[in-house]
């Protein structure tokens, strides 16, 4: 009984798990890559200036969360439009995105800019070119999301895998060039703006087919509706794992902070892991809905999935912590080898709520987000008034991550 089950959750859904292993696979090389982009920069910077990059890639997080609304309600859109066959409102929600998206990015650096003395003055950062460099994401974030929303939602998720893989080759070579030319922190974020440009441009062939069919006219008004949840989920998510970093940066000194940027490098290893997870559930999930098909088989899957991966990480740093350290990050960083399990922890959680986030939020549930943003609020006030050491914040969002995982569990379970 226990073995069909296991096999009517797995192997019974054959596209779902072939569609996992493709994503997984193209966003498992990009986190490799990436995190070979991370090890040159940590290598090349030392801790006191990868401090203050790890700090501004954290604001990063929070500044492409319209990157991450953009993608996920493109991907609910076009799924539902695909499953109804209605290909010509497709092309035409593609061209109107763009001209959309080029406003929102020229507004958004320009607010970007007057807030970046603020920012000087919170995080201790005297120079201005690595703003600079980091308003170059800013803008470009605005566009690939477009391309990729497109595709999750057309389920091409082989062309969106070729997509992954090449921002994070592009992104490597690009961080070796600058870094050699002396170019420094400006150089890691040169190179990250570089690979959002490429895969952008490279995926225009997957749409030649839309290109050619007669664009019909479509609402929109119910896509910018749809976007403020999405908006305010992605933002309270981002918050549950970059508002430490910012914090550590300000209460901490910039070798401690450091040596936390490390940390959160290596456990967000489990998170980025584990994401394609989250972008298959979604567009499957949001196509059943509209088809009126039980959904909830594809989250236990999705979860099951992510425990297994999660955990298992985990299980690796507790036992080698200091094999990870020196591999990623060499001698100077193992002060950290002590807390590195504990924060696989924090982030497996994270990953087991941004699922069951992904999952309420296709279906248009709204209400979990009263539970998401007081706990986003809790977490700031608990970090400022307990941060002695880096070890107590670990310890906090760990059990701060685990109880918020539970109550969303619960709420998911009891609504039928």
């Amino acid at each position: 009984m226990f073995l069909r089950r296991v096999y009517n959750y797995f192997i019974g859904d054959v596209s779902f798990l072939k569609d996992n292993l493709l994503l997984f696979s193209s966003i498992t090389a990009l986190n490799f890559l990436s995190y070979l982009y991370h090890f040159v920069i940590g290598r090349s910077l030392g801790p006191a200036d990868y401090g203050v990059f790890g700090t501004l890639f954290s604001l990063i997080y929070f500044l492409i969360v319209p990157f991450n609304t953009i993608q996920t309600t493109f991907s609910h859109f076009v799924s539902g439009l695909r499953s109804e066959g209605k290909f010509g409102e497709i092309s035409y929600l593609l061209k109107r995105g763009f001209l959309r998206m080029l406003l929102y990015a020229s507004i958004t650096v320009i607010l970007f800019f007057i807030i970046i003395p603020f920012l000087q003055d919170f995080l201790k950062i005297p120079s201005f070119l690595p703003f600079l460099a980091l308003s170059s994401v800013v803008f470009f974030s605005f566009f690939l999301p477009v391309t990729r929303g497109a595709l999750q939602g057309l389920l091409n998720f082989k062309a969106l895998g070729v997509n992954y893989v090449l921002e994070g080759v592009s992104k490597l070579i690009l961080v070796l060039i600058f870094l050699s030319a002396g170019l420094g922190v400006s150089g890691a974020f040169f190179a990250f703006t570089a690979s959002y440009i490429f895969p952008f441009l490279v995926s225009f062939p997957a749409f030649r087919f839309l290109f050619k069919l007669k664009k019909i006219p479509t609402s929109t008004r119910s896509i910018y509706r749809y976007s403020l949840p999405v908006f305010l989920m992605l933002f309270s998510l981002t918050a549950f794992y970059t508002i430490d970093v910012l914090l550590v940066k300000h209460y901490f000194d910039s070798v401690d902070a450091g040596f936390y940027s490390a940390l959160a490098i290596l456990g967000k290893v489990i998170f980025f892991g584990s994401i394609s997870i989250s972008l298959v559930m979604f567009p499957k999930v949001s196509a059943l809905q509209n088809s009126s098909r039980l959904s909830r088989p594809i989250l236990f899957r999705s979860l099951i999935l992510i425990g297994i991966f999660g955990f298992g990480v985990t299980f690796f740093y507790f036992l080698f912590p200091s094999f990870v350290v020196r591999l990623f990050f060499g001698e100077a960083f193992l002060r950290i080898t002590p807390i590195l399990g504990f924060f696989g922890l924090f982030m497996t959680f994270f990953s087991l709520v941004y699922v069951l986030s992904f999952y309420r939020i296709s279906l248009h549930r709204y209400r979990f987000l009263l539970i998401l943003i007081p706990f986003n609020l809790a977490e700031v006030v608990l970090l400022v008034s307990f941060h002695q050491s880096l070890s107590q914040i670990v310890y906090l969002l760990t059990s701060f991550t685990a109880l918020l995982f539970l109550v969303l569990f619960i709420i998911t379970l009891i609504r039928k």
